[in-house]
């Protein structure tokens, strides 16, 4: 809110856990003496959260620094005369380790799934003014569950993200839920959550669970009302095209067919071989840059820093490439004699990357729907398209256009009954 001066003091009361996740006991002295004003009593400590700069957010970073580690934090959050806990008024419980995990999910779990789960990410005061559980609160337990299991793909959130959106009634009655639906979307986009974790998803299924998605937000946009358009408009835009299956085969399919066409080695300890087996096995959005890397690599004579700069560029990093399950540890090799034909494979196959994982792509966007707007508004998205990054002078004429383009575009969705060509507009 305007004028927010953010949260007043907040303090973390806490404890940790060395038997189970969820045991609450005091911290060991070493870790204690390593947070500043930190005191404890009996079981509990309590650490002051300082306020980051530049931010209203506040945070505290904790080290444990004794000779055992604990398997997870159990704690409550106090301010002033307000505890905030659990949406059922019980105590928050955080793993520190994957075996902390698991104990946490065990304790959850007892008694046939009838024991109160102690953990839970949303929050209510417990003494002043309270702090109602918005209505997607159940959403949000399904999305932490989804994601407490210990394998995943971005074939499975995007299915299980539309058997919640499928439940999510319209309007008000569902407007909480769809909202988290998004922010979960957004999170995984951005690469806060994780693609491929112990299993292995063929092209195919992952573009045929993208197209599902997609389609479905489409619905939801042509039969939201006006004020909830904008969120399935954003939504789109975190999910790859997707398709029927043939472009996600392709992908499995021409990674090989470039090999053998250039007599490119298929043997371990090369990078093509190695960016192979991660197609063939977990093909994800980061296959884009890594193509456009390679692209960049080939124009510049075999040039390395110009792979990384574009890996970097996009947010990745060597360290993202070998932590793949089936890691990229080796650097490209330049063959000058095949350049030209490589240069030309690869922009092909980059077209293919994008039908499958790219969203929100202009270029995909136009090179799609050209194919049933009028000549008119192609003429103007190709003028988009050959001015971007104008010059000042240039800029006003493209703004023009853009208005324009929206202006027709925003009639056009109000009437097209056909959701393919809805989400592509």
């Amino acid at each position: 809110a305007p004028g927010d001066a953010g949260p007043g003091p907040v303090t973390l009361h806490w404890g940790v856990g060395y038997s189970s996740g969820t045991e609450w006991v005091c911290p060991d002295k070493e870790t204690l003496a390593g947070l500043p004003g930190t005191t404890s009593k009996d079981i509990a400590a309590d650490t002051e959260l300082k306020a980051l700069k530049d931010s209203k957010a506040q945070a505290v970073e904790i080290e444990f620094l004794g000779a055992k580690q604990p398997q997870g934090i159990t704690f409550v959050m106090k301010s002033g005369a307000n505890w905030y806990k659990t949406e059922k008024g019980q105590n928050f419980n955080f793993p520190t380790s994957e075996e902390g995990r698991e104990l946490i999910m065990k304790e959850w779990s007892k008694e046939g799934g009838k024991k109160e789960r102690g953990g839970g990410g949303l929050v209510r005061t417990q003494s002043g003014t309270e702090l109602k559980a918005p209505g997607g609160a159940s959403v949000t337990q399904a999305i932490f569950d989804f994601e407490s299991k210990g394998s995943t793909t971005l074939m499975h959130r995007y299915h299980q993200a539309c058997d919640l959106l499928e439940g999510a009634p319209p309007g008000d009655a569902g407007r909480d839920t769809v909202n988290m639906i998004f922010c979960w979307l957004r999170y995984s986009q951005i690469r806060q959550l994780s693609w491929q974790r112990n299993y292995n998803t063929k092209p195919r299924e992952l573009s045929a669970a993208s197209e599902r998605l997609n389609k479905l937000i489409a619905w939801r946009w042509k039969n939201a009302a006006a004020m909830d358009k904008e969120v399935y408009r954003l939504m789109l835009g975190t999910v790859g095209r997707g398709g029927s299956g043939g472009d996600g085969q392709a992908i499995r399919d021409e990674i090989l067919h470039i090999m053998h066409r250039h007599k490119l080695p298929e043997s371990k300890g090369t990078f093509m071989e190695e960016w192979h087996q991660k197609l063939h096995n977990n093909s994800t959005p980061d296959d884009i840059i890594i193509c456009q890397a390679y692209l960049a690599f080939l124009h510049s004579d075999g040039n390395l820093d110009e792979f990384w700069r574009v890996i970097n560029e996009n947010g990745i990093t060597r360290q993202t490439l070998a932590k793949y399950e089936r890691a990229i540890t080796t650097e490209p090799k330049f063959y000058g004699d095949k350049k030209g034909g490589l240069i030309t494979d690869f922009n092909s196959y980059l077209r293919i990357l994008k039908n499958v994982h790219a969203g929100a792509d202009l270029e995909k966007c136009v090179e799609v729907c050209r194919n049933f707007l009028d000549g008119h508004i192609v003429v103007l998205l190709q003028n988009i398209l050959n001015h971007r990054g104008a010059s000042e002078g240039r800029a006003l004429a493209v703004i023009d256009s853009i208005t324009e383009v929206r202006q027709i575009l925003g009639s056009r969705l109000i009437k097209e009954g056909d959701i393919t060509k809805l989400r592509d507009m």
